[in-house]
């Protein structure tokens, strides 16, 4: 039975370093960690690029990212009157369209978004775009890059009450990770534990709402942070998961993987104390893969770190540029064929500003 949410979400939290709590669904079992837990790769971000501002728009808290294969990178904020607004890169690649309102009213918090890596099927090409509502639940819909041609209209998924925004990645069919062509979402507790719930998709390739399936709290660790999450790539590769970071009230920050059966014990990210919660990114370039995870510094600039899959140890700062809140990223490939991750960051006048990096 579910502990009903005694707290309301406090809004203003979002411009601060910190999130707070959440719900509850059962239990998750653990491996040990083992030699794969820790991807050993040859290569590092690259060419991390300056900040980009994308058309002018003021949000309260930065906005999550996206891009699907052969679409643009679609942007999705939570705005100054609570709902949730869109935009897109154009074809070659620049911020160059306006923001428009997604409908579905307002929200009380800003919204997660994953790429439905689908090829065939109803999903295709579209995003599952999820926030959380003033009930404290979290709310999905599925729709494409411009917030129309809806498949699924907002609905309230059936796994407990939250306090703190959602995070979701979508695992693909071709995935070496179970479960395959699965939406997975992960939220911190009203324990201050990470919870995570399932939804394998339809063999006709579309969503049911009833699929939804608790994978439980992710042992006893506790946390200040809504979890970030960042899927496997769709290649065989030593170390594949799907990785899962949030932020400890030391302000460190702290990792656990999924390898398809079980989760790794949390581990510490080293060199490294934040602002904010995590963002994760997955770099995919056969036959390799490459995370990289970003915080909101205590100077209010932007590091990021591929030491979870092998890079170098601590963190490296993007820029000079100051920002708020926590950021949100992901993994794509370009235009040209490149393998890059981008993050998403807001700056003091609630505007947001993206960086880009090639992964391999």
């Amino acid at each position: 039975m579910i502990e009903p949410n005694t707290k309301s979400w406090n809004r203003i939290r979002l411009l601060m370093p910190t999130l707070l709590a959440s719900t509850a669904f059962g239990a998750v079992s653990c491996d040990v960690p083992d030699g794969n837990d820790v991807e050993q790769v040859s290569s590092a971000i690259h060419n991390q690029g300056s900040w980009v501002t994308p058309p002018t728009g003021t949000f309260l808290a930065p906005p999550a990212i996206a891009r699907n294969q052969g679409g643009p990178m679609t942007a999705f904020g939570w705005g100054m009157d609570f709902n949730i607004y869109v935009t897109r890169q154009d074809s070659s690649e620049i911020w160059s369209q306006g923001w428009s309102k997604v409908p579905g009213g307002s929200f009380a918090s800003p919204p997660a978004v994953t790429a439905i890596r689908q090829t065939s099927g109803p999903l295709t090409g579209r995003f599952a775009i999820v926030a959380q509502r003033a009930d404290n639940q979290y709310y999905l819909t599925i729709r494409d890059q411009f917030g129309g041609n809806t498949v699924v209209d907002w609905v309230a998924l059936p796994i407990g009450t939250f306090n703190s925004p959602p995070s979701i990645t979508h695992i693909a069919p071709n995935s070496p990770i179970a479960p395959t062509n699965t939406l997975m979402v992960a939220g911190l507790g009203m324990d201050n534990r990470i919870w995570v719930a399932k939804n394998t998709l339809l063999p006709s390739g579309n969503f049911s709402n009833a699929n939804w399936v608790s994978m439980g709290a992710i042992q006893n660790e506790t946390f200040v942070s809504a979890p970030a999450i960042a899927p496997p790539c769709n290649f065989v590769y030593g170390g594949a998961g799907v990785f899962i970071a949030a932020q400890a009230a030391d302000t460190t920050f702290r990792r656990t993987k999924w390898n398809g059966s079980s989760f790794s014990t949390w581990t510490g990210v080293p060199a490294g104390t934040f602002n904010s919660g995590p963002a994760l990114a997955t770099g995919c370039g056969s036959p390799a893969a490459e995370v990289a995870i970003y915080g909101l510094g205590n100077d209010n600039r932007i590091y990021y770190s591929t030491q979870l899959t092998g890079g170098p140890a601590g963190f490296t700062v993007i820029g000079t540029q100051t920002f708020q809140g926590t950021p949100s990223a992901t993994g794509f490939v370009r235009t040209m064929g490149v393998e890059s991750v981008m993050v998403a960051t807001m700056n003091s006048a609630g505007s947001m500003l993206t960086s880009t990096a090639s992964t391999h």
